[in-house]
């Protein structure tokens, strides 16, 4: 039975996309062409042939014992309303995991959203590997950060593959990746910058007058100095490793989040592997 999606599913596929996360052409164009659903989609349907829910599993590596291995990054996961609460993300990811083990993929991972989606992955099997740490600094803050005695670092743009390879380059327990061109250029086409210092480098999302530090190994304090002088922004959101210290304000209106989890298919995890995985660049 085939369980990927057809060439009369689409336009459901993107009429629903666009009810459930909001994106228009502009994003579903792009995506589609770089992960055709005929071969990235997962379907599940109803007795009558009715799509009851999606998924998309996309092209991936894990870094694990000193290589790259193969992955598969979950993502675009939708049940139509009137089967939701009946397993259809269940039974769906069963199919897909099993067809991703057979492919030779070792891990399956995700970055959840929120607590519910969260709940939702762990009731499959999936743990938690990375936690982030989130500062915001508002406008108050950035001034106060502004009167610091000292020189802003300096930041130069990065190329894609400068970035990548400078991230790729840096040990890490558990570092993913997605393969191909897509993420970096989804990346930078919708407000994304890629920065390098001479201690390190910084993935950062421009939103209007809003800057989020997506992924970063240079100092936080440094850092957000040299964004707030560079451009003059009115917010400036840290997403840093929890064990990261940033000396120029305490965390105490921080939080920790768990953004990672993963799906292991060909090993087990022992303890509480960290992995890097921020750096997928998804909002």
């Amino acid at each position: 039975m085939n369980i990927h999606a057809s060439d009369r599913e689409i336009p459901l596929l993107r009429e629903f996309w666009e009810q459930t996360f909001g994106d228009g052409d502009d994003f579903l164009g792009p995506f589609f062409q770089a992960y055709p659903p005929e071969r990235y989609c997962f379907v599940s349907r109803a007795g009558n042939g009715e799509p009851k829910g999606f998924l998309f599993l996309l092209p991936a590596q894990i870094f694990r014992e000193g290589a790259w291995r193969e992955a598969r990054y979950l993502y675009g996961v939708c049940t139509l309303p009137q089967y939701r609460r009946q397993g259809v993300f269940r039974q769906l990811f069963a199919a897909a995991a099993e067809e991703a083990r057979h492919d030779g993929a070792e891990a399956i991972f995700s970055l959840p959203s929120d607590e519910r989606s969260r709940a939702a992955h762990r009731s499959l099997g999936f743990v938690s590997v990375y936690a982030q740490r989130e500062i915001v600094l508002d406008r108050a803050r950035l001034e106060r950060l502004r009167r610091l005695r000292m020189a802003p670092m300096p930041l130069a743009p990065l190329s894609a593959a400068e970035f990548f390879s400078r991230r790729n380059a840096r040990p890490a327990e558990l570092l993913t990746r997605l393969t191909g061109d897509y993420p970096a250029a989804d990346f930078l086409a919708f407000g994304g910058l890629y920065l390098g210092g001479s201690q390190g480098f910084a993935a950062v999302k421009q939103m209007g007058k809003r800057l989020v530090v997506k992924e970063t190994d240079l100092d936080p304090s440094e850092l957000a100095f040299a964004l707030a002088h560079r451009f003059d922004p009115e917010e400036i959101t840290l997403c840093l490793p929890p064990d990261v210290a940033f000396d120029a304000f305490d965390w105490a209106d921080s939080r920790t989040v768990d953004t990672a989890v993963l799906y292991p298919l060909a090993f087990a995890i022992e303890g509480s592997p960290r992995a890097f995985t921020s750096g997928l660049l998804e909002d």
